[in-house]
């Protein structure tokens, strides 16, 4: 595939920036159409996943990959409740909040909040 840069006003094909978003954009897309035939081959042997599930499993920078998009969690009261009801059969907060996408400070606020938590002495 051949990809084409388009110059803002006053710089040339040949100017080194230029260049260098040329070559930057051919090699985002090379290792694209690799990603996408390694997502085949994987497909051929049984493992059912998508582009997007393995570019996030991607980790290049050495920390873990983020699964929030940056905006909180806010939980209806419909989830509030199913919260409450999974506190109650006995399980963790942390498994909890693992389960809904929050914080395990949200969940015991809505422990506490429901009385499911002991009173300071």
């Amino acid at each position: 595939m051949k990809i084409t840069v388009k110059a803002p006003r006053g710089l040339k094909s040949n100017d080194p920036i230029v260049v260098k978003a040329t070559k930057a954009a051919q090699a985002v897309i090379d290792e694209a159409s690799d990603l996408t035939e390694t997502v085949k081959a994987l497909q051929a042997k049984g493992i059912n996943m998508t582009l997007s599930d393995l570019l996030s499993l991607r980790n290049t920078s050495g920390k873990k990959a983020s699964s929030s998009s940056g905006k909180r969690t806010v939980l209806t009261p419909a989830q509030k409740k199913q919260v409450e009801a999974r506190l109650k059969s006995g399980a963790t907060a942390a498994a909890v909040a693992t389960e809904f996408g929050v914080s395990t400070a949200t969940v015991n606020n809505i422990k506490r909040s429901a009385g499911l938590t002991k009173p300071r002495k």
